[in-house]
């Protein structure tokens, strides 16, 4: 699951959206299941927004 959000966001296969995954946690210097909860949270509150 945690793949699937950069996958449709970039249009990239599972190892590219793994590797784009890292890359954040480690520029931002947080765990990658911390990048991801926050990009999934952010993407719910879009969603709710365009009301998709």
């Amino acid at each position: 699951m945690a793949k699937g959000a950069p996958m449709a966001l970039h249009g990239c296969d599972p190892d590219e959206a793994f590797g784009r995954l890292v890359s954040e946690s480690q520029r931002r210097n947080m765990k990658v299941r911390d990048v991801v909860r926050e990009m999934l949270d952010r993407l719910q509150q879009r969603s709710k927004c365009t009301g998709t």
